[in-house]
């Protein structure tokens, strides 16, 4: 009897000694080929690697610090849902199961448009899912000054839109991660909303490799993916990715191109909207602003070249969203001119002023979807009655 619980305790501490090893070779490995190490710092100990995603939030975590080395002694912090989603205060009552996101009674995008069928999974109960990089995650503001958290509040104290938006943004994701973020997640739930914000990352590059091609080299059998719980398997997967990162970086001598190519991004945005129409949901694409883009003059060099890539991606997504007919917001107008309040924390990431802008938009798209549908169900009623 003795010698069992030696041996199960002896296993218990290989099990946490492995998890931890995994735990500190990602952050070393996520270090060295991540293209963030020169600007901040706390983000490698936030992270999870992942095959398909290639990296995700890891879930559970407690007032997480973070900070930029671009400006010393600035922090912010964040935590984690048990589904690693950025907590969004506001909605923790309606919370439900599924992926861990917050739920309400349901709101139905309009019908004909891209999502028409009615989202919501069973009982009629609806989710609004927030997809997205750090702008949208919140870097560099509190978890209840994040756009998705703020927009919460605006939900609750609206009594015709009982609806709860998911923060499922993850910073450094592509439209691509984006992407594959969306088709795993609707395995699972099914949101009646989409919002989806992409661009500054899938144009920068990565190891001169796309994200594509990169989740391909590290790709795994999807059960394989279920192992987490085994420290000794999470370990290997970890210097799996390790050793394939090294290969690619070695092989490969020219490292500047894109981790989304621009004609891939805007494919990336269409193959988004079919899936919510597929699963019921209608895909709000945002075009993000970025600052001086009303004043390109007063950008430094470097920053107005950034500036022009940038362009081109909006564009991109500008066009498929009119060519699908989706209910783009390009908050680009509502962050120019001068202001009291300075509605970014850098050159591309909101303050929780700008953050409050953002809420303000999404919330009106949402009623004029509802207006819709509204308008669009009087129509059908009267044509079954004549």
């Amino acid at each position: 009897m003795l010698g069992a619980f030696a041996v199960g305790v002896l296993l218990a501490e290989v099990i946490v000694r492995t998890i931890a090893a995994a735990d500190r070779l990602e952050t070393r490995i996520y270090e060295q080929a991540s293209s963030s190490r020169d600007i901040e710092f706390g983000m490698s100990t936030a992270i999870h690697f992942d095959e398909q995603l290639l990296v995700r939030l890891r879930p559970g975590l407690q007032i997480h610090r973070v900070g930029s080395k671009l400006e010393p002694g600035k922090f912010f912090q964040f935590s984690t849902d048990a589904a690693g989603y950025r907590i969004s205060s506001g909605c923790e009552s309606n919370r439900g199961g599924g992926g861990g996101g917050f739920f309400g009674r349901g709101v139905s995008p309009p019908p004909g448009a891209v999502g028409a069928g009615g989202g919501g999974a069973a009982g009629g109960v609806g989710q609004m899912l927030a997809l997205g990089d750090s702008c949208t995650f919140g870097f560099g503001v509190a978890d209840d000054e994040s756009w998705p958290a703020q927009l919460n509040r605006l939900l609750i104290a609206d009594p015709g839109l009982d609806l709860c938006c998911t923060n499922a943004a993850v910073p450094g994701y592509t439209s691509y991660q984006g992407l594959e973020a969306l088709r795993r997640t609707l395995e699972r739930e099914s949101p009646a909303f989409v919002v989806a914000s992409f661009a500054f990352n899938d144009m920068n590059p990565l190891l001169g490799v796309s994200d594509r091609r990169l989740s391909e080299e590290l790709a795994v059998p999807s059960w394989v993916r279920h192992l987490d719980a085994s420290g000794l398997v999470r370990y290997l997967r970890v210097l799996r990715i390790g050793m394939k990162v090294r290969g690619l970086t070695e092989r490969i001598e020219d490292q500047s191109a894109p981790r989304v190519p621009l004609e891939e991004y805007a494919g990336n945005f269409r193959a988004m909207a079919a899936l919510c129409r597929e699963h019921g949901a209608a895909l709000i694409p945002v075009i993000w602003p970025m600052r001086g883009q009303d004043a390109p003059e007063s950008l430094e060099p470097g920053e107005r070249q950034l500036l022009e890539r940038y362009e081109t991606y909006q564009a991109a997504a500008r066009h498929a969203a009119r060519e699908l007919g989706l209910p783009l917001i390009d908050l680009a107008p509502d962050f120019q001119g001068p202001s009291e309040t300075d509605p970014f924390v850098d050159l591309i990431h909101a303050s929780a002023y700008g953050n409050g802008i953002v809420a303000e938009r999404v919330i009106d798209a949402i009623r004029r979807q509802q207006s819709e549908a509204t308008a669009a169900d009087g129509v059908d009623t009267l044509a079954e009655a004549s």
